[in-house]
C-alpha cells in the first residue's frame, strides 16, 4: 500500500493498493481513519 494524504485546501487520497494483499475493507478503514486525520487537522472555522 502507498498512499499520500493531502489536507492542504481539500482533503486529497492519493495512492496504490494490492488488493490481493489488503482487501478492500482494510482500504476502506484506511480511507476513514485518514478523514479523521484531516478534520482534526483542519483550520477552526466554517465548513466550506
Amino acid at each position: 500500500m502507498n498512499l499520500k494524504l493531502d489536507v492542504g485546501s481539500r482533503l486529497e487520497l492519493n495512492g496504490s493498493v494490492d488488493f490481493k494483499v489488503l482487501p478492500k475493507t482494510g482500504l476502506a478503514a484506511v480511507a476513514c481513519a485518514s478523514t479523521l486525520i484531516a478534520h482534526d487537522m483542519r483550520p477552526e472555522g466554517p465548513i466550506r
